[in-house]
Protein backbone atom coordinates (compact mmCIF):
# COMPACT_ATOMS: atom_id res chain seq x y z
CA UNK A 1 0.00 0.00 0.00
CA UNK A 2 1.73 3.49 -1.03
CA UNK A 3 2.38 5.85 2.32
CA UNK A 4 0.05 8.32 1.68
CA UNK A 5 -2.91 5.73 0.87
CA UNK A 6 -1.69 4.40 4.36
CA UNK A 7 -2.19 8.30 5.70
CA UNK A 8 -5.30 9.13 4.11
CA UNK A 9 -6.60 5.52 5.70
CA UNK A 10 -5.03 6.02 8.98
CA UNK A 11 -6.37 9.15 9.44
CA UNK A 12 -10.32 8.85 8.66
CA UNK A 13 -10.37 5.96 11.35
CA UNK A 14 -7.97 7.57 14.27
CA UNK A 15 -8.65 11.51 13.19
CA UNK A 16 -4.85 11.82 13.30
CA UNK A 17 -2.48 11.55 11.05
CA UNK A 18 0.44 8.45 11.46
CA UNK A 19 3.12 10.68 13.56
CA UNK A 20 0.85 12.88 15.23
CA UNK A 21 -0.75 9.74 16.55
CA UNK A 22 2.94 8.27 17.78
CA UNK A 23 3.64 11.10 19.47
CA UNK A 24 0.17 10.94 21.42
CA UNK A 25 0.66 7.99 22.31
CA UNK A 26 4.94 8.66 23.44
CA UNK A 27 3.41 11.35 25.59
CA UNK A 28 0.24 9.14 27.51
CA UNK A 29 2.89 6.29 27.75
CA UNK A 30 5.26 9.65 30.00
CA UNK A 31 2.56 10.29 31.69
CA UNK A 32 1.74 7.33 32.83
CA UNK A 33 5.59 6.36 33.59
CA UNK A 34 6.19 9.86 35.21
CA UNK A 35 3.09 9.00 38.02
CA UNK A 36 4.77 5.70 38.28
CA UNK A 37 8.21 6.16 39.45
CA UNK A 38 11.34 8.56 39.43
CA UNK A 39 13.23 7.51 36.02
CA UNK A 40 15.07 10.63 34.87
CA UNK A 41 13.27 12.51 32.86
CA UNK A 42 16.06 12.31 30.29
CA UNK A 43 16.50 8.40 30.59
CA UNK A 44 12.23 8.21 30.02
CA UNK A 45 12.90 10.74 26.80
CA UNK A 46 15.26 8.59 25.14
CA UNK A 47 13.39 5.55 26.25
CA UNK A 48 10.10 6.60 24.66
CA UNK A 49 12.21 7.41 21.19
CA UNK A 50 12.54 10.98 21.62
CA UNK A 51 15.91 12.55 20.00
CA UNK A 52 16.77 14.62 23.21
CA UNK A 53 15.35 15.81 26.66
CA UNK A 54 14.71 19.24 25.16
CA UNK A 55 12.67 17.50 22.39
CA UNK A 56 10.73 15.35 24.59
CA UNK A 57 10.10 18.43 27.12
CA UNK A 58 8.38 20.33 24.46
CA UNK A 59 6.82 18.09 22.87
CA UNK A 60 4.85 16.92 26.67
CA UNK A 61 4.09 20.86 26.89
CA UNK A 62 2.78 21.21 23.77
CA UNK A 63 0.29 18.28 24.48
CA UNK A 64 -0.45 18.72 28.16
CA UNK A 65 0.64 22.36 28.50
CA UNK A 66 2.62 21.12 31.61
CA UNK A 67 6.25 19.99 31.38
CA UNK A 68 6.60 16.38 32.50
CA UNK A 69 8.79 17.50 35.71
CA UNK A 70 5.75 20.00 36.88
CA UNK A 71 3.53 16.86 35.81
CA UNK A 72 5.56 14.19 37.99
CA UNK A 73 5.40 16.90 40.53
CA UNK A 74 1.40 17.58 40.35
CA UNK A 75 0.97 13.59 40.13
CA UNK A 76 2.97 12.86 43.31
CA UNK A 77 0.85 15.89 45.04
CA UNK A 78 -2.67 14.13 44.36
CA UNK A 79 -1.23 10.46 45.46
CA UNK A 80 0.47 11.86 48.74
CA UNK A 81 -2.93 13.65 49.44
CA UNK A 82 -5.20 10.79 48.57
CA UNK A 83 -3.15 7.86 50.97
Amino acid sequence: MPVDTFARHFKAETGMAPYAYVIERRVRRAESLLRAGSMPISAMALELGFSSQSHFTSTFRRITGTTPNTYRQQASRILTSSS
